[in-house]
Formats: C-alpha cells, structure tokens, sequence
C-alpha cells in the first residue's frame, strides 16, 4: 500500500533472498514504483547468503534524494582483520565526490571510483568484478562504460578474512553508519560475471523500465 512500511522485498528469484526489515521503526517507505530510504535509520538486510560471492554482476536502479557525505546504497561489511572492511558495496557522495564501490571475494578487496561525480539524478550503476583488473570493479552508468580509479590503499590488494556479515540496503552492512537517502526502484545480482552482452540486455531492459 503506498506509503506503508516496507517489511521486505521479496526476491524474484528461485533462491529467496529477500531483503527484509523485523523492526517497524527502521522501515523504508513504500511510494509505488520505488522504496524510500531516509537517511537517518532505515534500511534492509538481505543476510550473508550473497556474500563473498567470488564473481559477480550488480545491477541498481536508485535516486540520490540528499548529497550527504558517504550514502551506502547496499553495503556488506567483513569483520576479518583489525577493521570491518567491505566485501560488496556501493557508496554515494564518497570522499572524492564520485561513486565508489568495493570488492572483496573473501581474501581480498579494493576501492574503485567512477570517472562520473555523484549527483541527485535517477541512474542505472551496474558493477562488474573484472579479475583481470586487479580486484577493481568495472562500471557502467546508464549502460555507458565508467574510467575507473583505484582508490584503495595505494593500489595493494589486501587480506580481509573473517565472518561474512549481511548484506544491507540503506547503510553500511551491519554497522550503524552510513544511512543513505535514497529511492531504490531494483536492485539485481548475478553471481557470475555476465558477458557484454547479457549486461548489455538487462541494462537496455531496466533502462527502458525506469525511463532513463
């Protein structure tokens, strides 16, 4: 019903990883053809199930709605070493101004920064684990191909270990920070990298869907 809560959103999937929310005060909202974060205390879990996947395609279909320094569009967080480091994550309004996302397939990991700065516009980010790259992701935005830069610890892999934590919707994996104010219109992961042109498909496909 639009603008009730948003307990969970249901995978469409055989694999029923729903990303789900048990607490009515944390709850996005619900406004038709996207769910809306508020930046303050909403957000999803969809478990560790999609963790450390070893390859990977992500594709998301989101609205920035405020220009907040750091805004975790989904996130999972690694508890391995001296610090939570990121397994799977898409950050908003990053320290550079541009996109970052993360990549770790459960022993190492790095930052990637998209050539494209953050902005308040409605757009298709979809994200690729290249392993001819380095651990650096490939991005698209709008299905028109990014020039990433490593932005992560000098350019050196590093060790990350430990337990998987969930993957969330809204924040910085179980870590109480990183609230993003968003609209989220889909969200899709492919554990396998995708060919160009299957990635080419399904962003033609949501970027006719979302009208972008």
């Amino acid at each position: 019903v639009f603008n009730d809560t948003v307990a969970s959103i249901e995978d469409l999937t055989v694999n029923s990883f729903d990303a789900t929310q048990s607490s009515g005060s944390f709850r996005p909202i619900f406004k038709g053809d996207h769910v809306l974060f508020n930046g303050s205390n909403d957000f999803l879990t969809m478990g560790t199930a999609i963790s450390k996947m070893p390859t990977r395609t992500v594709f998301c279909v989101f609205e920035m709605v405020s220009s907040g320094l750091n805004q975790r569009i989904y996130s999972e967080r690694d508890s391995g070493g001296s610090a939570a480091h990121s397994g799977l994550e898409l950050i908003a309004f990053s320290s550079s101004g541009k996109y970052r996302s993360a990549y770790g397939d459960g022993v190492n990991y790095r930052f990637t920064d998209s050539s494209t700065s953050s902005s308040t516009s409605k757009m298709l980010f979809t994200e690729k684990f290249s392993t001819s790259s380095g651990f650096l992701t490939t991005m698209q935005i709008d299905g028109i191909d990014e020039t990433e830069t490593d932005a992560g610890f000098g350019g050196t892999a590093t060790s990350i270990g430990g337990t998987a934590y969930n993957l969330s919707l809204g924040r910085t994996g179980e870590d109480t920070g990183g609230y993003a104010n968003y609209k989220l219109y889909a969200f899709l992961v492919y554990d396998t990298e995708l060919s160009d042109g299957d990635r080419t498909s399904v962003n033609n496909f949501l970027i006719s869907e979302f009208g972008l």
